[in-house]
């Protein structure tokens, strides 16, 4: 069943959603479920970053230089620039309540 959603969940993000089914099948079977715990910052403006996220249960909110800009909620993602491109992470990611997500790493995206 969790994987049926992760497919699902995949299929609606911009970037990966055009790949062929059994490339979002392999996709899925690499990615990781990281838990976070309230207060914890998931992601700090500045870093360097090497992972893409998708917001499988919970909500974080978006700080940029420490200013509130929105929240985002389950099965939306941030950090697919840093698959892309060598930069540092222009925002913040702070966790509200405990929350769940899947993770990309950039090496993963490339395997593929």
């Amino acid at each position: 069943m969790e994987r049926i959603y992760l497919i699902d969940s995949l299929s609606k993000v911009q970037i990966v959603k055009n790949l062929p089914r059994i490339k979002l099948i392999n996709l899925s079977e690499k990615i990781l479920e990281e838990k976070f715990n309230d207060g914890e910052s998931i992601v700090k403006e500045g870093e360097e970053g090497n992972k893409f996220y998708i917001i499988k249960n919970g909500k974080v909110e978006i700080l940029i230089g420490g200013k509130y800009i929105r929240t985002l909620n389950e099965s939306e993602y941030f950090g697919e620039r840093i698959l892309f491109f060598h930069e540092k992470r222009s925002v913040t990611i702070n966790e509200i309540g405990e929350i769940c997500l899947f993770s990309i790493s950039q090496l993963i995206l490339r395997i593929l």
